[in-house]
């Protein structure tokens, strides 16, 4: 894949792949390409594994762990749209929400 130099909203420009250019506007692009693989592992695992529980206990606690770690690193991110805050919750309830359907069965 080709490189490219980009400018994201943060004041920083990044070279990065077409593959990753989140993880490059995210700030991380020492780590580029590794966030989406293990986004993508852990959809499969849901979707594939949908009778068990511990891949939705999986996605939340990297969720909380990767809010901690925006609050920490980045609080910036935290008042822009659609900022990790609403959305790692809204995703944490839908997976709380999951996880209830399934004991109810």
């Amino acid at each position: 894949m080709a490189c490219l130099t980009i400018s994201c909203q943060w004041p920083v420009a990044a070279k990065c792949c077409w593959g990753c250019l989140l993880c490059c506007c995210a700030g991380s692009v020492g780590r580029c390409g590794q966030q989406w693989r293990g986004e993508v592992l852990l959809g499969l695992l849901i979707v594939l594994l949908r009778r068990q529980r511990w891949p939705l206990w999986a996605a939340v606690a990297a969720l909380t762990l990767l809010l901690v770690d925006v609050a920490l690193i980045a609080p910036a991110l935290l008042t822009q749209a659609f900022n990790p805050l609403s959305l790692n919750l809204a995703t944490i309830v839908l997976c709380i929400i999951a996880l209830r359907g399934r004991t109810a069965r």
